[in-house]
Formats: C-alpha cells, structure tokens, sequence
C-alpha cells in the first residue's frame, strides 16, 4: 500500500505494576512466540485507512476555539471506532493541550456512579476515599475538579443519550477550549444532545482494501500465490468492509496450510456462518473463529467473560487464573512449565486476532490485555449458553429466584466484591459450582 499522509500517533504501553515483578523472562518468551505463530511485526496502522477523519478530529481538538464542543465517531460495530479514537487521545498533543483528561468506557449497562468515579480518579486523584459520597455529591466534585480547567472527556462506545443527561451539569463551559469526544455505533445520538458536536462517521472499507489488508497481514512484503487470489478476494468480499472482520479472518487463515483446498475449506464455511448470521456483526465470523479453536484454548478465551468490557488485563493475573482453573495442561514430551504454556496459549490468541496485547514490555512481549467489546459480547453469549460462567451482580440479583435457578447451572461464578457482604452460597444453591472469583 501507499504510503498515507495521515499522522501517526504512538500507543502509551508505559507503566508497569507491582504484580510483574517478573515480567522481562515473560516479554522475551512471548516475543519469541509471536513469532513462531506468525503475527505480523509491522500490521498496518488502521489510523491510516482513516487519514482524512483523523486529521480532522486532531484539528478540532487543538484549533484554539474556545467553546466547549463535542465530536462523535460513530459507525457500524467492527468498523474501527475505538482503534481510530484511542492514538489520537493517547497522542503527546492531548498533555500539552488540555490541563487534565479522562478516558472510560460507557457500554451498554451504563452506571452513571461507576462513571463518575471513574473520571475523578483521572482527572482529581485525591487520597481520600470517595465510596461514601453520594451521587449528587460525585458530580459536584467532578464540577468542581473541572472548573477553570481546559479538559478532554472520552466516552467510548455511547449507547443512548442517558449519560449525557445524567452528566452534562458535572461539565462546565469556561470558554477554555473543553471538549467531550465519544464513540458510538449509533448515528442519531448527536442530534438528541442539545450541544455544538461535530460529527466523523466512520464508512466500510472498500473491497480492494480490504484484500489489501487481509493478503498484508498475512504475506507481509510477498504477494498472495496464485492459485489462492481468489478465494481470498472472495473471503475479503465477505468481510463488508469490517476491519475487525478481516482481523478475524487472518486469524483463521495463520493456522492453516496455504493451499487452495484448505482455504476453500474456511470460505465455504464462513460462507455458512455468515448466511446464518441475523445480527450483521461479525458473529458469524466469530462463531467460526471460536469453532477453530482447540478445545484446550476455549475455555482461555471465554474466561475473559470474568472481567468487564474493555477492561485492560495484566497478563500475569490472567496466566495464573488459568493454571489455578486447571486450564492451563502441557502437551505430551512438551517441555517447559505451566508458565510456559499459558504465555503460548496467550500468543495463540493473539495471533488468532481474539485477543489484542495493550501493553507492552521494554523486550517485546505483553503486559497486559483485552478482547474487543463485540468479542465480549460473544463472549458473554458463549459463556451462557455452555453453562461455563455466571455473574452475581447485587444482591437483589443473588436473592432472587431467577438467579438461584441460575447458579444451578454454570461451572463457575464471580461476585462482585461490594456485594459479598451478609451474601452466602451455599453448595446446594450451586450444585455444580466449581470456582468463585
């Protein structure tokens, strides 16, 4: 591909935690991993397929007007929003342009008390707690913390005008040049907020780049063999310009041998997936995706259904979940420790495009980790319907009869921690309750 115009924006992957002490043995052999299982060093930069939006938000957010205004991204789920939004937030221009700024992640169950605390911890990180502070009380601190500041706000993945409405009064208008920036699949939301907000959609990408994506990230400076161009192109066409779609269908293709046989295997059942797909996003590529696992690595992937969406995970915490969940078993003559293959079922993932690495070591490997909201989504869908892990989520729901019914069923629970207080599970309420987190 040309080389684009677009500015380039590096990831934040500083900031190590107390938890990995020994994270550099772990960065080394990871990094030796990503290469055995094929991942491409140098994957090209999706701020790029957005050149023209993204210089256009960076204008906005540094142009010197000094009322306060909003920018949307908005576009279909799988689209980029989220990949084109964070560079430009984490950029060096947001420090040097704003006194304090504050990222979160809203998601469909939106809280707008979680919310709150959240943004106060970016953007006022006093010692005191804050737990005893009512609602009303959250959002005058975050008035007060905001006021006479220029401040940027990113809400990723808006669903409707509620936490606007909930929090537009916590925002004040200084005329210092604020701004709010979000993310959201949904195109009316804008015109629903009684605020200046300028709009980026965010369109599919055309057939052409998307096989220019898919035969890059797979090829990398070679070009596809003959006898697989086309079906490839046509695998490429049945991704509907998503790039988290050709993300996914990368993953399937790494793993199998490149021969026209095999890659007509996975289209013509991609075909099928994606004919019983009612929902349009990606699901049908990701139950195919998901199919192709070994068994060994889907109950890995579906244990992210324990951490909420977009939430970063160090993946120290993670490998020792695993292996504490009986996950984690070496192959026959395999050598090495447990350790050892759980950083090879995570490399697996990653290369598979399931999991995406957040942070990284000073050696090359992963520090931390997450699965994009629609693979959560899935997540959550799988993770229900093979009865592999349940969420207690207040004590409401623990008493109620529907979730007694439920804790029949799944193999593991995790309770949120501020609502174990006076809440008991007793074996008989969870017959086949295996683990608790």
């Amino acid at each position: 591909m040309a080389n684009l115009a677009a500015p380039k924006f590096s990831l934040n992957v500083g900031g190590a935690s107390s938890s990995e002490a020994n994270s550099e043995n772990f960065e080394a052999l990871t990094a030796r991993n990503y290469e055995a299982a094929g991942e491409v060093k140098n994957p090209i930069d999706y701020v790029e397929l957005f050149e023209d939006e993204a210089k256009q938000i960076t204008e906005e957010l540094t142009n010197g007007l000094t009322q306060l205004s909003m920018l949307s991204i908005v576009g279909m789920p799988g689209i980029g929003k989220t990949t084109l939004a964070n560079p430009i937030y984490q950029s060096p221009l947001v420090p040097l342009h704003f006194h304090v700024h504050a990222r979160c992640c809203v998601t469909q169950l939106y809280q707008k008390r979680r919310l709150l605390l959240e943004i106060l911890q970016q953007v006022n990180a006093r010692t005191e707690p804050r737990h005893g502070l009512t609602d009303d009380e959250l959002a005058e601190e975050l008035y007060r913390s905001l006021k006479g500041k220029k401040y940027l706000i990113f809400f990723d993945d808006l669903w409707d005008t509620r936490l606007w409405n909930d929090t537009s009064t916590s925002f004040p208008d200084d005329n210092m040049g604020s701004r709010i920036m979000f993310t959201s699949r949904f195109h009316n939301i804008v015109s629903q907020i009684e605020r200046k907000s300028i709009t980026y959609p965010l369109n599919p990408l055309s057939e052409v780049t998307c096989w220019k994506l898919l035969e890059v990230k797979l090829f990398q400076k070679e070009c596809c063999p003959q006898e697989l161009l086309g079906v490839g192109m046509q695998m490429a066409i049945n991704c509907k310009g998503l790039p988290l779609a050709v993300d996914l269908v990368v993953g399937l293709l790494r793993n199998k041998e490149r021969r026209q046989d095999c890659w007509e295997q996975i289209a013509n059942s991609l075909n099928t997936h994606l004919l019983a797909d009612q929902q349009g996003r990606c699901w049908g590529i990701l139950e195919l995706s998901y199919n192709h696992l070994p068994n060994y690595l889907k109950p890995c992937f579906l244990y992210f259904r324990a951490f909420s969406e977009d939430e970063e995970v160090p993946v120290s915490e993670l490998m020792w979940l695993w292996i504490a969940e009986g996950f984690v078993q070496p192959q026959k003559d395999e050598k090495g420790s447990l350790e050892d293959v759980a950083k090879k079922y995570l490399s697996d993932l990653i290369a598979r495009s399931l999991v995406m690495k957040t942070k990284r070591g000073s050696l090359g490997g992963v520090k931390a980790s997450r699965i994009h909201d629609l693979l959560h989504d899935f997540v959550l869908a799988k993770a229900k319907e093979e009865c592999f892990m349940e969420e207690i989520n207040g004590y409401e729901h623990l008493i109620s009869p529907s979730c007694v019914h439920t804790m029949s069923k799944p193999y593991r629970l995790f309770v949120h921690s501020r609502w174990m207080d006076g809440a008991a599970i007793t074996k008989p309420s969870a017959v086949r309750v295996r683990s608790l987190k």
